[in-house]
């Protein structure tokens, strides 16, 4: 099975693969969509590799996942001690050739992505609701102490 792997930047998704090659395209919708067609134009049966780094990455993920890609994680402390180990410079295009590395030679360090969109935005919903409340509590508190001294 072929392997994409990409780092992802705030702005950037840095990519290198076996199959079409390695770029950056744009962290967008457009530039998912635009990377996601390349691949599939190129091989139907990859599978996407990309570190783990929060928000910046779910979207592709998520994109590709949707799209009957599988998509797996490799662990930011792992791309760091390789780098260390092969004394290699911090650049999104020797981390996307890491990454890809790493999936090719220790694919059981790869950890499978879940989606979990749904959890996550519950979670952010209860958050808002929680950070809500306690500035009503405060609001309160300081009227309750202004009125009654």
């Amino acid at each position: 099975m072929a392997i994409l792997a990409i780092d992802v930047s705030k702005n950037y998704l840095s990519f290198f693969s076996d199959f079409i090659g390695s770029g950056t395209v744009e962290n967008s919708p457009q530039g998912i969509v635009e990377l996601f067609n390349k691949a599939f134009a190129s091989s139907s049966d990859f599978s996407l590799v990309l570190e783990s780094t929060g928000v910046f990455s779910f979207n592709v993920a998520n994109f590709f996942f949707q799209n009957n890609v599988p998509v797996f994680w490799v662990k930011t402390d792992n791309i760091k001690l390789y780098r260390k180990i092969l004394n290699r410079p911090k650049t999104d295009k020797i981390d996307a050739e890491l990454i890809f590395s790493i999936a090719s030679k220790f694919p059981e360090s790869l950890v499978p992505f879940v989606n979990n969109s749904y959890i996550i935005s519950e979670l952010r919903n209860l958050t808002r609701l929680y950070l809500k409340f306690n500035e009503d509590i405060a609001r309160l508190k300081l009227r309750r102490f202004s009125l009654f001294p």
